[in-house]
């Protein structure tokens, strides 16, 4: 994909509207969430997108594959959060 370039402008609210061509190019809808990323040299906005099912799943398998090898049962886990929320309050 080329890169496409417009100007927009933020508002006093610190709202950004993404020009309507790019937002067509890339398929973005209403309610769409972003990762908003800044450096000293500017700001990057990346779609948030949900992993497909089987990405997922093997990502899921690889975790309770470590957890399992790692001794890691789901009381520990219940336990930690529980722990967490506590510290939380």
């Amino acid at each position: 994909m080329a890169y496409a370039v417009e100007v927009t402008s933020m508002s006093c609210k610190g709202q950004v509207v993404i020009p309507q061509g790019i937002r067509n190019s890339l398929h973005l809808e209403s309610g769409t969430k972003f990762v908003v990323v800044a450096d000293q040299d500017g700001i990057l906005f990346k779609p948030l997108q949900m992993p497909d099912k089987k990405a997922l799943t093997k990502l899921l398998d690889k975790a309770r594959a470590f957890a399992a090898q790692a001794g890691i049962t789901e009381s520990d886990v219940a336990d930690v959060i529980k722990k967490e929320r506590r510290k939380a309050r």
